[in-house]
């Protein structure tokens, strides 16, 4: 009975760890998009090489905001100031992919989508070794 009473504090411990973690807030309004049209925050990240090759979750402070407009424009928001820091314009392709001609490269370039609902959005690139996934969600 006595190692019980020893247990507690650190039970105790323990659980005030745990319940003292604070969470990220979501401060976006979740909406679904039409196709590719509208607002996408990233999420998740699936990188074969450094992930060990299962999915992460991205920071807030991390995330990126993709809008895709129906006129074809293309701008990509940064999270903490919420500026447009590429535009440009975009252009779908038969083959599930969409082109992007931004002020943030050279020139244009290809995205796979290996994805795309109402609500949800994976994009897929070649990455330095081996494809790179990128999970966006909907938002207004």
């Amino acid at each position: 009975m006595k190692l019980n009473f020893k247990l507690l504090p650190l039970i105790f411990i323990v659980f005030f760890l745990f319940s003292s973690c604070k969470k990220e807030e979501f401060p976006y309004d979740l909406t679904q998009n039409d196709g590719i049209v509208g607002k996408w925050i990233s999420i998740e990240t699936y990188d074969s090489y450094y992930n060990n090759n299962k999915w992460s979750k991205t920071s807030l402070k991390y995330a990126e905001e993709l809008e895709f407009s129906k006129d074809g424009s293309y701008k990509k928001r940064g999270y903490e100031d919420r500026k447009v820091y590429c535009f440009g314009k975009y252009s779908m392709t038969k083959s599930d992919s969409v082109w992007i001609d931004s002020s943030c490269y050279l020139g244009a370039f290809e995205t796979a989508i290996s994805e795309l609902t109402p609500t949800i959005l994976i994009t897929q690139h070649q990455g330095r070794h081996g494809y790179v996934f990128h999970k966006y969600r909907a938002i207004k």
